[in-house]
């Protein structure tokens, strides 16, 4: 596994570019995300250079890590996010729209949050997971399609450990917005109950020594992500998302000010 890390800068205002910017964007052109005011750095000397420039005129930036396997590592690696593409108004009463759904062979509807599966899709996650639960339906144009059920739960929070934003959600109802620094750890426990189900259900994040619910995220094994990404799974979304294991050094809880 290698980090990779990334700079989100303010560069421009209301009224257009800000001072020093120029000499950043100048600097720092190879590491520049096509247009944007992202940037990636894998040699960290540069990235001190970059921090550097940025602190001598005062520029905000948020820091991100950016952690990517070898192929030959996702196979063994103990957690990443399932990211699925998310569509509006998959499901029209108990049949998929087949429109909407296009070439996607999994997919979530976004208003049930129902998770919609073809069959081949069924049989790489029967071969791969335990304990979950499917509902047959059909689609407009009369294939077949399964509504997938992850039953199991995370037995712990994942660990925030350095929170970019925390904000309460409208909808579900006592649930957080978090958005973490790349770095969201994962805890031994949770690890095992993975080795021994494949996929599962987070609900809760620790955040400065707090628990807090957050939207459900579905985190799998590495056998799970290996198995989609081998198989060419449309719908299925990449580059994945890793957590870090809370034996990683940058694994580092950040206390909360007590002044």
């Amino acid at each position: 596994m290698k980090n990779i890390h990334k700079i989100e800068a303010e560069l421009y205002d209301d009224q257009g570019i800000l001072t020093g910017a120029e000499e950043f964007l100048r600097r720092f052109s190879k590491q520049r995300h096509g247009r944007t005011t992202t940037f990636f750095f894998s040699d960290e000397n540069i990235l001190l250079e970059a921090m550097s420039v940025l602190a001598k005129y005062n520029l905000k930036a948020e820091r991100f890590y950016v952690f990517q396997l070898d192929p030959y590592e996702a196979a063994t690696y103990p957690a990443l996010y399932l990211g699925i593409h998310v569509i509006d108004n998959l499901l029209m009463g108990n049949q998929v729209n087949e429109a909407q759904l296009d070439q996607a062979e999994i997919a979530m509807d976004y208003q049930s949050e129902c998770v919609v599966v073809t069959p081949r899709v069924k049989k790489i996650f029967e071969a791969t997971t335990q304990l979950l639960e499917w509902e047959p339906t059909e689609g407009t144009n009369g294939r077949k399609f399964l509504v997938m059920k992850v039953v199991e739960h995370l037995p712990q929070p994942i660990i925030v450990p350095a929170p970019i934003y925390v904000g309460l959600n409208e909808y579900p109802a006592g649930t957080y917005a978090v958005r973490s620094d790349g770095r969201d750890v994962i805890t031994n426990a949770n690890i095992s109950k993975l080795m021994e189900v494949g996929l599962a259900v987070s609900e809760e994040a620790e955040i400065q020594s707090k628990v807090l619910r957050w939207r459900p995220r579905l985190v799998a094994s590495g056998v799970v992500i290996h198995a989609l990404q081998s198989a060419n799974v449309k719908g299925f979304l990449e580059p994945v998302s890793i957590l870090i294991p809370e034996s990683h050094l940058l694994a580092v809880r950040i206390q909360p000010d007590k002044r």
